[in-house]
């Protein structure tokens, strides 16, 4: 049977805790779009990492906020 790993875990349901909850869960260090897939898959609400954007100064934050990369990617 094949399946899909993320950094060398299975996921077995939903991210963490947040399923059983009923919380929103959040990635952090997505760096490729088959990491996107497989959290999609999981259930995952949100994301951020290197895939998205680089860290950078506030002000060059808020101006890419404004940008049509990020409008796209807000829910």
């Amino acid at each position: 049977m094949s399946h899909m790993t993320l950094g060398g875990i299975e996921p077995a349901s939903r991210p963490g805790p947040a399923g059983a909850l009923d919380l929103r869960a959040v990635a952090e260090g997505i760096e490729t779009v088959e990491q996107t897939d497989l959290l999609r898959g999981m259930g995952c609400d949100f994301g951020q990492g290197h895939l998205y954007a680089r860290p950078m100064p506030l002000d060059d934050d808020v101006e890419w906020m404004r940008g049509p990369l990020a409008t796209a990617l807000l829910p």
